[in-house]
């Protein structure tokens, strides 16, 4: 089956989408989530609170979440579009935002089955602005959090979800010759796929030095 979302832009440049798909075992459905809000720009803040949508394979229609209160998030790195895909861990999707009303960075995890929003700080040291590639990942069935500036990429990982304390910078490395390597995935053997920013994958493996 092939789930066709129409969205109604009239101006591109003022339109932002947190994306996710995710799989609820309890009532063995599919789910695809979006999230829209508008800003007048990428430094402004936003002009209205995120509106969130779930659709159902199983039920093959959207329905409206209701967390109880608003969402005052917004995407301050678009420059890569999968910095708004969520990550899909722990029966939540997750996404890195920017809170506009506390001036912070934080993860945001929408649980699927309880259909509530919480929030997750990311590690003190965790430093993010217009200019550093950011992202979440799985690694080893952890939730991780990872940055590349300039030719470094810095990785957290979660050992205990959801404890801020938990938070351990795990590895650092260079990932010349290609500094516009965008990290996607790592590998059971050890290698980190991404692109290289020319629309192309590529395989680095960080323990050779080498890509």
């Amino acid at each position: 089956m092939t789930i066709g979302v129409k969205l109604n832009i009239l101006n591109r440049n003022i339109l932002r989408f947190l994306y996710g798909f995710a799989y609820e075992p309890s009532t063995d459905d599919y789910l695809v989530v979006v999230g829209s809000y508008k800003c007048y720009n990428d430094y402004d803040r936003v002009s209205s609170l995120i509106n969130l949508e779930i659709f159902s394979l199983r039920a093959n229609k959207w329905k409206q979440v209701e967390v109880g209160f608003h969402l005052p998030y917004m995407v301050i790195n678009t420059n890569r579009p999968s910095n708004k895909v969520g990550l899909f861990l722990n029966g939540a999707i997750h996404w890195v935002v920017h809170n506009h009303e506390t001036n912070i960075v934080v993860i945001i995890a929408l649980a699927l089955k309880e259909t509530t929003i919480s929030e997750i700080a990311l590690p003190n040291d965790f430093c993010v602005t217009y200019s550093i590639q950011y992202d979440l990942l799985v690694l080893d069935g952890l939730i991780s959090a990872w940055t590349v500036d300039m030719d470094t990429v810095e990785i957290w990982v979660m050992q205990e979800y959801a404890v801020h304390s938990s938070w351990i910078k795990t590895l650092v490395f260079s990932i010349r010759p290609d500094p516009d390597f965008f990290l996607v995935y790592f590998t059971n053997c050890g290698d980190i796929v991404g692109t290289d920013g020319h629309d192309e994958l590529v395989k680095f493996n960080y323990t050779k030095a080498s890509c």
